[in-house]
C-alpha cells in the first residue's frame, strides 16, 4: 500500500536568466554508485555483506549510497520474528535476484559480467569504483524536511542533464530508508539487539518511478513530493529522526546513471539531549601513541552539540578529557578526544571511553574499550619497506607525530604495478611517531596482498604488517635518544649492553644505590624476564629485545638491544 501524493511534477527547459533560483550543479561530474543489498534476517553470512557496506559508506560519503532490502526466502520471519519485508522489495527479488544466494547486490543495476546485475558481496567495492571513475550524464539534487505537527514529509529533487542520454525516456525514483533498526540477524551474535541499518521501508515514488521525458543537455527538471510517515510499517516503528531518502534516476529499470541522498530536517521533533559515541574507522590496535583517541560523535537531540566530556582510562588511571566542537542536530561527525597518556602507556595497555556529559549537562553514555599495545622502538633513521598492490591510486603512506601531524608522505605510486619501495625517514629522537597506510574505498591493501615493514638504522625490524585490510592500518613506534642502537644502549641513568660471550644482557646504572625495575620483551610485545635491580639477564636466542626500565619516582626509559 503506498502512502504517498505527487504534490508537483514538472519539467521546465530554463533560459540563463532562470537558472539562479536552482541548487542543483550544471558541472561535469563523477556519477554515484547506488548500492541495493539483498538480505534477511536468517541469513547468516549477511552481517559480513553489512560490514562491507557499513565501511563503504564510511570511507565513501556522498559517493555511494545503499539500500538494504529485506526479501525472500532469508528475509521470511518466524512467528516471533519482525517482518521487515515490503512489497516493492519482493518485487525488486523477483526481476534481479532470480535465485542468486544470499547475501547480494546491485551497483546502479548495470550489468558488469554475464547476463543480469546481481553479483555477490566480493565485488561491490571494485564495481562501485569502477562506476565512480565515469561521467554523470545527469546531476541530481535533493532536500528533505519532515513536520511532526501533521507527520509530513516534504521532498524537493532538481535534475541537470550535462549531457544526452540516448534514451525516449529516463525514471526517477525516490526511496525512503532508516537506519538504527533493533532485531534479530542470523550470524549477528547479539540476539535481538542487532542494528540494521539502510532499511528500505517504503518509496514516495511508484517503484519504477517517474517518467522523465526530456532527457537532452542542458535541461532542468524538478520534482516535489509529500509522503505522511506512518507510525509503523509492517508492525516496524517508523523513527523520522532515523529517516534517510535516497534519489535515483535510470535508463528504464536498470542502468542507474546517478544518485543522491539526503536525511530530513526535522521541524517540531522534541528529542532530548542525547549523543554516542563509536569507533574510528582505524580502529585502536597493534601499537598506540596518539596524544588523543578518535571518535564518533552521534548527535542524537535537536539541539546543536557543542562540547562532550569523557572519561578516559589508561591501565587504571582516569582523566577527564574535553571536546570542543559544533554537531548540527541530528548529525554524525569526526571528532578528537585530547588525553596526555604518554606516561602511562606500558608495555600492554587497557583503556576505556565513556561519554559522561554533553553541552555542560552530566549524561550516561556509552563507552569504548579495548587494548593495545606499546609503541614499538626505532631510530631516529628509519628504513620503509612497503609494496604496494594494483590499485595504489586508493592508498596513502605517512609518518604523523604524536599529535597526528603529517611529517612525510610517500607516493603516490603508480597503479596496476605491484611493485616494492624503499624509503627513508629523518625524525627526531625521543620521540612517538605513527606508520600509517590508508584505503580510500575500505577493501585495503588486499589485489594482490601488500604490506609494510619498518626497520632501525641497524636493518632491526621494528614493525610490519603483513595484512592491510579495511581502511587502513597503523603501527606506532619511538625514536632512541642515540641514533644507533646495536650491541650497546646507554642514557643519562643507565648503560644496557650484550655480552655475546656469556649470553646475557648487561644493564649498569649510573649510579648506585637506586631501585628500578626491569622488564624485557621481544618485538612481539612477549614478556621475557622481569626483575628488581638486576644487573644480568640470560638470553636464550638471537633476535631484538626491547629493555624498560623503570625508576623510583615512575620515571620510564626503553631501550633496544640486537643480540647475535
Amino acid at each position: 500500500m503506498k502512502n504517498y501524493y505527487l504534490f508537483l511534477a514538472s519539467m521546465l527547459l530554463i533560459c540563463n536568466a532562470g537558472v539562479a533560483q536552482y541548487q542543483v550543479s550544471t558541472e561535469v561530474q563523477p556519477k554515484n554508485a547506488l548500492l541495493e543489498e539483498f538480505t534477511g534476517i536468517n541469513c547468516g553470512n549477511c552481517p559480513d555483506a553489512h560490514k562491507i557496506v557499513a565501511n563503504l559508506l564510511l570511507a565513501q560519503e556522498h559517493t555511494v549510497y545503499a539500500i538494504a532490502i529485506h526479501s525472500g526466502y532469508y528475509a521470511s520471519p518466524f512467528p516471533d520474528q519482525p517482518d521487515f519485508r515490503t512489497e516493492e522489495g519482493e518485487t525488486l527479488d523477483a526481476t534481479f535476484v532470480a535465485g542468486s544466494g544470499y547475501p547480494c547486490g546491485m551497483i546502479n543495476r548495470h550489468i558488469f559480467a554475464g547476463s543480469i546485475p546481481i553479483m555477490s558481496r566480493s565485488n561491490w567495492t571494485l564495481c562501485a569504483k569502477e562506476i565512480h571513475q565515469e561521467d554523470a550524464p545527469v546531476n541530481l539534487y535533493v532536500t528533505a524536511t519532515y513536520s511532526a505537527a501533521d507527520a509530513q514529509l516534504s521532498v524537493h529533487v532538481e535534475g541537470y542533464y550535462t549531457s544526452d542520454v540516448d534514451a525516449e525516456q529516463n525514471l526517477l525514483t525516490v526511496a525512503l530508508t532508516q537506519n538504527n533498526i533493533k532485531g534479530p540477524q542470523s550470524g549477528g551474535g547479539v540476539g535481538s539487539d542487532y542494528v540494521h541499518q539502510h532499511m528500505l521501508r517504503d518509496y514516495l515514488t511508484p517503484l519504477w518511478g517517474d517518467t522523465i521525458s526530456d532527457c537532452t543537455a542542458g535541461t532542468y527538471f524538478t520534482k516535489d513530493y509529500t509522503y505522511t510517515v506512518p507510525e509503523y510499517i509492517n508492525d516496524v516503528a517508523v523513527e523520522p529522526a532515523e529517516l534517510e531518502v535516497i534519489v535515483f534516476i535510470a535508463n528504464d529499470k536498470t542502468d542507474v546513471l546517478n544518485v543522491t541522498g539526503v536525511k530530513p530536517t526535522c521541524e517540531g521533533l522534541e528529542l532530548p539531549l542525547a549523543a554516542e559515541i563509536s569507533a574510528y574507522r582505524i580502529p585502536v590496535q597493534g601499537t598506540y601513541g596518539f596524544n588523543f583517541y578518535e571518535l564518533y560523535l552521534r548527535n542524537k537531540s535537536n539541539e546543536t552539540l557543542t562540547s562532550a566530556q569523557f572519561d578516559v582510562t589508561v591501565n587504571g588511571t582516569t582523566m577527564q578529557c574535553l571536546w570542543e566542537g559544533e554537531i548540527a542536530p541530528l548529525a554524525t561527525s569526526y571528532i578528537k578526544v585530547p588525553v596526555d597518556q604518554a606516561s602511562l602507556i606500558e608495555t600492554s595497555n587497557d583503556y576505556s571511553i565513556q561519554l559522561t556529559a554533553v553541552n555542560g549537562e552530566a549524561y550516561d553514555g556509552n563507552t569504548i574499550d579495548g587494548t593495545f599495545r606499546g609503541p614499538a622502538v626505532s631510530t631516529p633513521k628509519t628504513l620503509i619497506e612497503l609494496r604496494t598492490d594494483l590499485y595504489a591510486d586508493e592508498n596513502t603512506w605517512c609518518i604523523k607525530d604524536a599529535d597526528g601531524n603529517i611529517i612525510y608522505n610517500y607516493g603516490p605510486y603508480e597503479t596496476n604495478l605491484k611493485e616494492v619501495y624503499n624509503e627513508i625517514a629523518e625524525l627526531e629522537a625521543d620521540k612517538t611517531y605513527c606508520f600509517e597506510v590508508t584505503d580510500a574505498w575500505a577493501n585495503g591493501v588486499q589485489s594482490p596482498r601488500g604490506y609494510f615493514k619498518l626497520y632501525d638504522d641497524s636493518n632491526g625490524l621494528v614493525a610490519q604488517q603483513l595484512e592491510i585490510t579495511g581502511h587502513g592500518y597503523r603501527s606506532f613506534f619511538t625514536t632512541s635518544a642515540t641514533a644507533g642502537i646495536n650491541k650497546l644502549a646507554t642514557s643519562g641513568d643507565f648503560a644496557v649492553s650484550y655480552n655475546k660471550s656469556a649470553r646475557e644482557i648487561n644493564i649498569t646504572p649510573a649510579s648506585a644505590g637506586n631501585d628500578y625495575a626491569v622488564a624485557v620483551y621481544n618485538l612481539s610485545g612477549v614478556l621475557m624476564a622481569q626483575g628488581n635491580n638486576i644487573t644480568a639477564i640470560p638470553v636464550t636466542s638471537k633476535g631484538a629485545y626491547i629493555i624498560r626500565i623503570t625508576t623510583g619516582n615512575d620515571d620510564t626509559q626503553i631501550f633496544k638491544i640486537i643480540t647475535n
